[in-house]
């Protein structure tokens, strides 16, 4: 019975040591899965960060794809869809038809600067029906030479 007691004191020896070790083993673990979770938790701020600097550059650039789309079109040689006309000067961008009309010899109440003053716009112009005064009050011309599409 000494020698028993002697083998319980040793079994439970080794269950004490097993005890601790499995004791030890868990604070290991637990130590392990808390630095695992503090870094994951950096993880996802630093990927909240970075998402929220994504949709912010998102957004800029789609904003600056609008303005270049937008100033895209004011380029010179382009031309906004529809039909219209543009004074001409010299010759008619592709895509659009010279037209040229006139009034000639139209009465003015005088023939002074008052009442008629000379202008160009491009190859169109408004000026005196011969000199000015010349034909007595038809004394107008006005010539409009336009691009249309």
């Amino acid at each position: 019975t000494k020698s028993g007691v002697a083998q319980l004191h040793t079994q439970s020896a080794v269950l004490d040591k097993a005890v601790a070790l499995n004791n030890q083993q868990k604070k290991q673990k637990k130590n392990t899965l808390n630095a695992s979770v503090s870094s994951l938790k950096v993880d996802m701020a630093q990927m909240k960060q970075t998402d929220t600097t994504l949709k912010s550059s998102l957004s800029s650039l789609k904003t600056n794809l609008a303005q270049y789309n937008q100033n895209l079109q004011n380029l010179p040689g382009k031309w906004s869809p529809g039909s219209y006309c543009i004074f001409a000067s010299g010759s008619c961008p592709t895509g659009f038809t010279r037209h040229e009309g006139h009034v000639r010899a139209i009465s003015t109440y005088a023939a002074t600067s008052n009442y008629i003053k000379a202008a160009n716009f491009g190859d169109s112009k408004i000026r005196c029906h011969g000199t000015c005064g010349q034909y007595g009050h038809w004394s107008g011309e006005i010539y409009i030479i336009t691009c249309c599409k």
